[in-house]
C-alpha cells in the first residue's frame, strides 16, 4: 500500500480531524485516511459530471461511425486481396498527406472536414450524411425509379469504363426489386441504386408495373447496346436485415449468382412466369 507523510498541518485542521475521529470511533490516522478517500471520490465525481461541448460530442460520435465504416468495409471484403486496410493505408487511399488526421478523427480528437468526408464518400460509396450525423444508412443507395436513364447514360463522363450489374432480389421481403450497381473499372468507384416502386420482377405487378417494365427493357435494348451489363440474382439471407445500404455495393455482387434474365426478357422469353397474362409485352420489346 502507498504511504503519505504529511507535515506542517495547521492546528485547526488537526483539531477538527481529532474531533471527527473521536466521534466516529476511529484513530486520527484512520480518520485522515477516510477523509482522503472521500476527497478522491469527489474528484472522480467532478470528472464524471464534466459537461461535453456539442463539438466534443460530434467528434466522438463521428469517430465511432468512421471506425464502424472501416470495419464494415473489411467485413464486406471490399479491399482487394493482399491490399493493406489498416488506418494508415486507408488514409493513403483517400489522399491524406499523413495518417495523423484520420487517426485523430477516429479517436474523437478532431472532426473530419467536408473535403475528407467527400473523399470518403467517393472512395467507399458511403453516405456523407451518415458520416456527418448518422442520418440514413452507411452506404448510399439511391431510389432511381423512373430516372434510370441518368444512371446508365452519364453525359459528363462518356469515356468511363463501366460495368453495370442488375441484381434481381429473388426471395424475401424485397423479392422482385432490382439493385443497380455501376462500377468504374479504372477508379474502382461504385454507385448503387434500386428500382422497386416503378416495377418489380415478379408476377402480379399490375398493368402500370408491366408498362414501366416495357419502357425499361426498351431503353436498355435501344440505348445500352455498348454497355457491359451483367444480370444476377440475389437470395436474401434468412435472419439478416433486408434494408439496403447496410453493406457496400460490392457485397451484393459477391453474394449474387449470374443469371440470364435481362437477355431472356429482351429476347422475348419470360424467365419465371413474371409476365403471365402480359406476354405480348415481350413481343413488342
Amino acid at each position: 500500500m502507498a504511504r503519505i507523510n504529511l507535515r506542517d498541518i495547521s492546528d485547526d485542521v488537526h483539531q477538527l480531524i481529532s474531533q471527527s475521529a473521536l466521534l466516529n470511533h476511529r484513530s486520527i490516522e484512520s480518520e485522515a485516511r477516510h477523509a482522503l478517500d472521500q476527497y478522491a471520490l469527489s474528484l472522480n465525481r467532478e470528472q464524471d459530471t464534466k459537461i461535453e461541448t456539442s463539438r466534443e460530442i460530434w467528434q466522438k460520435e463521428t469517430g465511432q461511425r468512421l471506425h464502424k465504416l472501416f470495419q464494415q468495409l473489411r467485413d464486406d471484403n471490399f479491399f482487394a486481396y493482399r491490399v493493406r486496410h489498416d488506418i494508415p493505408h486507408i488514409a493513403l487511399h483517400i489522399g491524406e498527406n499523413s495518417p495523423a488526421q484520420l487517426l485523430d478523427c477516429i479517436d474523437g480528437i478532431k472532426g473530419p472536414d467536408f473535403d475528407m468526408i467527400n473523399r470518403l464518400a467517393y472512395c467507399f460509396s458511403c453516405n456523407p450524411s451518415w458520416v456527418m450525423s448518422g442520418a440514413g444508412t452507411m452506404f448510399e443507395v439511391k431510389n432511381i425509379g423512373s430516372s434510370y436513364e441518368s444512371f446508365f447514360i452519364d453525359e459528363t463522363d462518356d469515356h468511363a469504363d463501366y460495368i453495370f450489374y442488375l441484381i434481381r432480389v429473388a426471395s424475401g421481403r424485397n423479392e422482385g426489386m432490382i439493385i443497380c450497381i455501376k462500377r468504374n473499372q479504372a477508379s474502382r468507384v461504385y454507385e448503387a441504386g434500386y428500382i422497386s416502386d416503378h416495377f418489380v420482377l415478379k408476377a402480379g405487378m399490375g398493368s402500370g408495373g408491366y408498362g414501366n417494365l416495357k419502357r425499361f427493357l426498351s431503353f436498355i435494348k435501344l440505348n445500352c447496346g455498348t454497355h457491359f451489363i451483367r444480370s444476377c440474382e440475389y437470395e436474401e439471407e434468412e435472419g439478416l436485415s433486408t434494408e439496403l445500404g447496410l453493406h457496400h455495393p460490392s457485397w451484393y455482387i459477391q453474394k449474387s449468382s449470374q443469371s440470364r434474365w435481362i437477355s431472356q426478357l429482351i429476347s422475348g422469353e419470360d424467365p419465371g412466369n413474371w409476365l403471365e397474362g402480359y406476354s405480348s409485352l415481350l413481343s413488342s420489346v
